[in-house]
């Protein structure tokens, strides 16, 4: 064999490195892709550099805002909390307003009333510190979270906050800080106040001047200063809570004792007007954001030097993420064209190899490119060629490629309907017979929710769906709520969209029924006109405003399909149950929505008169 292609001259040509096809790709990759996005990179870099001051400025408005409104959210939900006052009731159904004024009472049960009022505040908010309450006659009670705190007699803040001035009465009012050691055994803490005066409500008369004592709820000023520094707000300059009205400090985050300072925004507080704004004195940037509802304001002074500092970091940040890009992107490339030029150094070791004789040489080359068809044909050369030359049967390489199936497992349905019925079934013989109904109810509505059904189907199985829900509803809400059917038995049994009425019903409870005191009721109800048929899901609520009301009916009428309502008045339930009609039936039908404030809700559902399905059955699968 060797002799064969011994009579034949090879010409070899020597290919130099720098003049593979790697190396071709390298050098344009580098001249038509790395260095004009250098060169872009560098320009808007000197662009950024120009505008990072701003930007980062911006960033840092954003943040005093947020630390604003996280703090203006605290005084908020504190507010919210001294309501809790006017709603408690003993076993007699006496307010405390009668309780303080029962003759009968000795000092320490009215001290347990009170007690049990101030507890119950102090452990719906965790922010609160101690909760105090001073009568008219300068009785005091209080109720803290550290226990070992104790309330001296006759505290110095008596004086200066026990009753608000009359055109006060409904106010609220936040004290600056104070040494709460001055008042209080064991304490080294600073805290502020929320003070409110608790008035006698029984009567409108009574509400308007009978000040029965006066609420003080105290807050740790830790609290702000763990808000603050999860924000890392305090990275940027000095954080102020401050009142340019009575030129005192609520919090400073450089200040470890209050009230023997003297104040460092004096001065710029003529600054201090309106709801926000950013304002340069000097070398520093005053950024400050009112907090609503108070006459204080959350201010950060920013140091021009750190500005340039963030700027100059910024910078180096990008420069420092363009060269790991640069860097990362070659070695990608140096990968990809490797492994690119690969079956081609492959197939030139081949040739050279058959070039000295070596007809059984083989290469295997799967790019499932041009490159595999190339290998593919030079296998098939070499092969025929050894046959002509040598007269010999060359058996052929038979390959066998395996594919691996991944196995997809799939829970079955029935498998958590039987989970649900052993629940259900150890409830009954442990005599739970409530959880037992409940896991029953929960059970059919996922059976009726995830089953391989139609999308049409008769209104009975959407009812039976709907009094399944109020089992856990009844439940939820200790028989307050219930819901009426007023169809008849024939109308039971036209089609319907399946799991329409469930968010109808679940939205009426949510806004109408959840916070109404005492009883409420949905009631449905069908009427037939022609060839339509409207659906009533009405509830006896606390409805919406009017101009709620035609904020969503024109939201309903003219979003698009899939669209969210960015207000929140609109459910996603609502809203997809709106597309569905006006996608499968056409804009003569959808949703009409009426609403009366103290009276109740009604939506409306138009629909056509189906006596069948008229959709194709879906393609879950079970």
């Amino acid at each position: 064999m060797k002799s064969i292609f011994s009579k034949t001259k090879t010409s070899e040509t020597r290919a130099y490195p720098w003049q593979s096809t790697y190396w071709k790709l390298t050098i344009s990759f580098i001249l038509f892709g790395m260095l004009p996005m250098v060169l872009l990179s560098v320009f808007f870099l000197m662009r950024y550099f120009h505008a990072t001051s701003s930007i980062t400025l911006g960033n840092i408005e954003q943040m005093n805002q947020l630390f604003s409104y996280t703090v203006e959210s605290l005084i908020s939900s504190v507010d919210d909390t001294m309501g809790v006052i006017y709603d408690y009731e003993n076993e007699e159904g006496r307010s405390l307003a009668e309780i303080l004024g029962d003759t009968e009472k000795s000092d320490w049960e009215k001290e347990i009333e009170f007690n049990n009022v101030l507890q119950d505040m102090l452990n719906r908010n965790g922010v609160i510190s101690s909760v105090r309450f001073v009568t008219g006659d300068g009785k005091a009670y209080s109720i803290f979270r550290n226990t070992e705190k104790r309330l001296l007699q006759d505290p110095v803040y008596q004086d200066a906050v026990l009753f608000p001035t009359e055109d006060d009465l409904r106010s609220l009012v936040i004290t600056p800080v104070v040494f709460e050691g001055d008042y209080v055994f064991h304490s080294d803490d600073y805290v502020f106040s929320m003070v409110r005066n608790y008035m006698n409500i029984s009567t409108i008369d009574k509400a308007q001047r009978d000040v029965v004592g006066t609420l003080y709820v105290d807050i740790d000023i830790d609290e702000i200063g763990r808000f603050a520094e999860s924000m890392e707000i305090g990275e940027f300059g000095d954080v102020f809570i401050y009142s340019p009205k009575s030129d005192e400090y609520l919090y400073y985050s450089q200040l470890e004792e209050y009230g023997s300072e003297e104040n460092e925004l004096s001065d710029y507080r003529k600054y201090l007007t309106g709801e926000v704004n950013t304002v340069a004195v000097g070398s520093m940037t005053l950024i400050y954001n009112h907090i609503f509802g108070t006459e204080y304001y959350a201010v950060l002074c920013v140091q021009d030097s750190v500005l340039e500092a963030t700027t100059a970091q910024n910078i180096r940040y990008m420069i420092t993420a363009l060269i790991i890009v640069v860097i990362l992107q070659f070695w990608i490339f140096s990968l990809y064209t490797g492994k690119l030029s690969a079956p081609g150094r492959q197939l030139q070791e081949a040739m050279r190899q058959v070039e000295s004789g070596n007809l059984d040489v083989h290469v295997d080359i799967h790019s499932q490119d041009e490159m595999e068809y190339l290998g593919q044909g030079f296998n098939h050369m070499v092969s025929r060629l050894n046959y002509y030359i040598e007269q010999v049967y060359v058996a052929q390489i038979c390959r066998n490629e395996a594919e691996l199936n991944a196995l997809k497992l799939q829970i079955q349905p029935h498998f958590l309907y039987n989970t649900l019925d052993v629940i259900r079934m150890t409830a009954l013989e442990n005599d739970d017979p409530e959880t037992a109904e409940l896991l029953e109810s929960l059970s059919a509505q996922m059976r009726y929710v995830i089953s391989d059904d139609h999308q049409e189907v008769p209104l009975e199985r959407e009812l039976t769906n709907i009094m399944d829900y109020f089992t856990i509803i009844r439940v939820r809400y200790k028989g307050r709520i219930s819901v009426i059917v007023n169809i008849a038995d024939e109308d039971r049994k036209i089609y319907v969209p399946k799991l329409l009425l469930q968010p109808l019903v679940e939205n009426a409870i949510k806004h109408g029924l959840k916070e109404k005191e005492g009883n409420g009721h949905v009631i449905l109800e069908l009427n037939r006109s022609g060839d339509t048929v409207e659906i009533t899901v009405m509830d006896d609520g606390l409805g919406v405003p009017k101009d709620q009301v035609n904020y969503i009916q024109t939201f309903l009428e003219e979003s698009e399909s899939g669209d969210r309502d960015p207000q929140g008045h609109v459910g996603i339930g609502m809203k997809n149950i709106s597309d569905r009609i006006k996608l499968d039936y056409g804009d003569a039908y959808g949703l009409d929505f009426e609403s009366y404030i103290g009276m109740g809700t009604i939506v409306k559902v138009r629909l056509p008169y189906m006596e069948e399905e008229k959709h194709v059955e879906s393609n879950t699968g079970r």
